[in-house]
């Protein structure tokens, strides 16, 4: 039976194979201190492993094959991703390989007892809807048991783990956390931290803030996401906040990432008429109907009369636009 890259992965994952006196190609000892995090999409196998090569404690990724010929087969020898590979695990060992810098990657050969091989082309020749099937009933049914709720345990003390570490980054704010969890699980099983990304680069106030516009919501999400195909302006944001009757009045606030602002000038200087401003009304005063990012034209609603074009010609110098219409 064929033997597949897949069981050599199995084998290194799990640590089936014989560990004792390991020794590269070259002749050097290594020794294993984590075989790292496995990888089931495009570029190396395993990520962040640890291991120590002679006097030399390296950090980085695996790369495995059943034969060694195979790195060039797949010509990683040309790809810069697999420039951080630090060890090489093979069955069989047929040739030297080389990154796309030209450095020699370090090789192991791994050995793994025989009964492991015997039980894989088992397995994998078997028929039944669960390879190991018609072989359960050998095994005792509380353990079976045991070990399925092992596995339910395991797993909600995971979640809750998640749970509680976003919850102590977001102050104990429950709604951003739900969001963040919200977020994480709409990425499914291959795009959980993008989306997880996304919701903390994007918190649920700003959100919030646009509640009565789905567009400008799509908007931030898109945006945030990087899927607009809009040209950016570089690393300056800007923002007009409500103000109502405060003078002065429509802070202009700025911001580097989108969560931290500071105020940067004030589209009103003073709010006129004085003597209607200067009385607090519930509801009325100026709020910002509208914002855009790189110094571009807002417009501002004027609550007490009607709707009043404000300008923002420059952020650092802004100003009012008399004379137009009410819309």
């Amino acid at each position: 039976m064929a033997m597949k890259e897949e069981f050599i992965q199995f084998i290194w994952k799990n640590k089936l194979f014989q560990s004792d006196s390991l020794w590269t190609s070259d002749g050097e000892p290594i020794l294993i201190l984590n075989t790292g995090r496995h990888n089931t999409n495009a570029g190396p196998d395993f990520f962040d492993a640890r291991i120590k090569i002679g006097e030399t404690l390296w950090a980085g990724n695996i790369e495995i094959h059943l034969r060694a010929s195979d790195w060039n087969r797949h010509c990683h020898q040309n790809d810069p991703v697999y420039r951080n590979t630090i060890l090489h695990v093979v069955a069989i060992s047929d040739i030297q390989v080389f990154n796309d810098l030209g450095a020699a990657i370090p090789e192991l050969v791994i050995k793994w007892p025989d009964w492991i091989s015997r039980n894989y082309e088992m397995l994998i020749k078997s028929h039944d809807w669960v390879g190991c099937a018609s072989r359960l009933y050998q095994v005792d049914p509380f353990k079976i048991r045991f070990f399925l709720n092992g596995v339910v345990i395991e797993r909600l003390k995971h979640k809750i783990e998640t749970i509680r570490k976003i919850l102590e980054e977001t102050k104990e704010d429950w709604g951003e956390t739900f969001y963040c969890i919200l977020a994480h699980s709409f990425g499914l099983a291959e795009n959980t931290l993008p989306f997880e990304m996304m919701a903390r680069s994007l918190p649920q106030s700003i959100l919030a803030h646009h509640h009565d516009s789905l567009f400008q919501i799509e908007a931030l999400l898109f945006g945030q996401a990087g899927l607009l195909g809009e040209e950016l302006f570089g690393d300056d944001y800007y923002l007009v906040a409500s103000s109502f009757n405060c003078s002065p009045g429509l802070p202009i606030l700025h911001s580097k990432d989108l969560v931290n602002w500071s105020i940067l000038n004030y589209a009103l200087p003073k709010q006129i008429p004085a003597d209607v401003y200067d009385q607090p009304q519930h509801g009325k005063g100026r709020g910002e109907q509208d914002q855009r990012r790189q110094r571009q034209v807002t417009q501002f609603i004027d609550l007490v009369d009607h709707r009043v074009p404000v300008t923002v010609q420059d952020a650092e110098d802004p100003r009012v636009v008399d004379g137009f219409p009410e819309p």
